[in-house]
């Protein structure tokens, strides 16, 4: 797979402190070792979504579609309906001690904050709805109400509230978790954080499918659409 010349350049202007006579144009063993170093010192990902390969989608009577900048997840107008998309492979064996796994994710849309949950996480099993006891991390929001949420194999469970409430409409809200492996999960919204969970945590070589979910508790359609996704993780 090729590299990004223009992420690469932005990488290296950025740990240069923006100076911009970094040359990135050839590559091919010609970057200074301490460079090569900080680009490739860690796994990333990022799902732009600009389809929905490598994701398998479903529901009640779901819309989930790609849009180029965004995701989009739609239910029906009908009480307890649902729609999800989640990684049809596993991210293996992403925790090992010591290690740090950011995910963040990007909400653009919210079409409605009343009636309705979202989940946002990496999780070891996929259930409909997501059960709260299962090994994961993310995010759980309940009528706009954004909780952190882990749970681990003891089939502990831990969703503390944030403090923050969603608006509905055009947004650029993020939510990320930053998972310590053995020590602790911090999640921020908006990079400030707001939760450090050190007790319930995934457990270790957990391998984690990437499910993005939301479900109805009124009989009205509701909708969300989330930006880009960064997954990463140190060697």
């Amino acid at each position: 797979m090729g590299i990004n010349l223009i992420s690469l350049k932005h990488h290296l202007r950025h740990e240069s402190g923006g100076a911009d006579e970094v040359d990135v144009t050839a590559l091919s063993g010609e970057l200074a070792d301490d460079q090569k170093a900080k680009f490739f010192d860690r796994f990333r990902e990022f799902i732009d979504w600009v389809s929905l390969d490598g994701y398998t989608t479903g529901g009640d009577t779901p819309t989930v579609a790609a849009r180029g900048a965004s995701i989009y997840l739609a239910t029906g107008a009908l009480l307890d309906n649902d729609a999800w998309a989640y990684s049809t492979d596993l991210y293996r064996d992403l925790c090992a001690t010591g290690l740090v796994i950011t995910v963040e994710w990007v909400i653009h849309d919210l079409s409605s904050i009343t009636a309705v949950t979202h989940w946002m996480r990496l999780s070891a099993t996929i259930e409909d709805p997501p059960e709260p006891n299962s090994i994961h991390f993310g995010f759980y929001i309940l009528n706009g109400l954004v909780y952190s949420s882990a749970g681990n194999t003891n089939k502990a469970v831990s969703q503390q509230p944030t403090g923050i409430t969603l608006s509905t409409g055009t947004q650029h809200t993020y939510l990320k978790a930053v998972y310590t492996v053995g020590t602790d999960i911090k999640f921020y919204v908006n990079d400030v954080l707001k939760v450090t969970e050190t007790l319930v945590l995934p457990t270790l070589a957990t391998d984690f499918y990437h499910l993005l979910q939301i479900r109805t508790t009124e009989a009205v359609a509701k909708n969300v659409s989330l930006c880009r996704t960064l997954l990463e993780r140190t060697r």
